[in-house]
C-alpha cells in the first residue's frame, strides 16, 4: 500500500512537473523581438539614383503597396508615379507628380496598386528618391 502510495506521489509530481514545463516554453513566456514586421508585411526599396533618366522605371508588377517616396534630393523637373502595368498600359492612372520644388522629406502613401508601380522620369531628372513597396 505504501508503494502505490509513493508511486502514485511521483506521478504526481511528474504531471506537475510536465505541466509547468510546458507553460514555461509556451510562446506567451518566450522572448518577443522588439519592434519590427511580420515577414510578409516588410516594405521593399528602390532608389532613382542610378535610374535612367527620360524613361519609365517599373517598381513592381501585381497588386502590390506603394509605401512611401523618401526625397533626399530634390530635381529641377517633375517626376510621375502611376498604378500600371506597363508603360502603354491604357487603363493606367497617374497616383501623383511630385513637382520641381518639391521639398526634401518622406511622403507616405500606403496606397494599393491594383496594377503595378511604375515612375516617369523625365529627361533632366537628378533627384534621388528612395521608393518603399510591398
Amino acid at each position: 500500500m505504501k508503494t502505490l502510495q509513493v508511486i502514485g506521489g511521483i506521478i504526481i509530481l511528474m504531471l506537475f512537473g510536465i505541466i509547468g514545463l510546458l507553460i514555461f516554453l509556451s510562446p506567451e513566456h518566450q522572448e518577443q523581438p522588439i519592434g519590427g514586421v511580420n515577414i510578409a508585411n516588410e516594405y521593399h526599396a528602390t532608389t532613382t539614383r542610378d535610374m535612367t533618366a527620360d524613361a519609365e522605371q517599373l517598381i513592381q508588377t501585381g497588386g502590390s503597396v506603394l509605401g512611401s517616396v523618401i526625397v533626399a534630393s530634390s530635381s529641377a523637373t517633375n517626376m510621375s508615379i502611376w498604378n500600371a502595368t506597363s508603360t502603354t498600359d491604357i487603363a493606367s492612372t497617374t497616383l501623383t507628380t511630385f513637382d520641381a520644388d518639391l521639398s526634401n522629406g518622406t511622403y507616405t502613401f500606403d496606397t494599393i496598386m491594383t496594377r503595378g508601380i511604375i515612375i516617369d522620369l523625365p529627361a533632366s531628372f537628378d533627384g534621388d528618391y528612395v521608393i518603399t513597396y510591398r
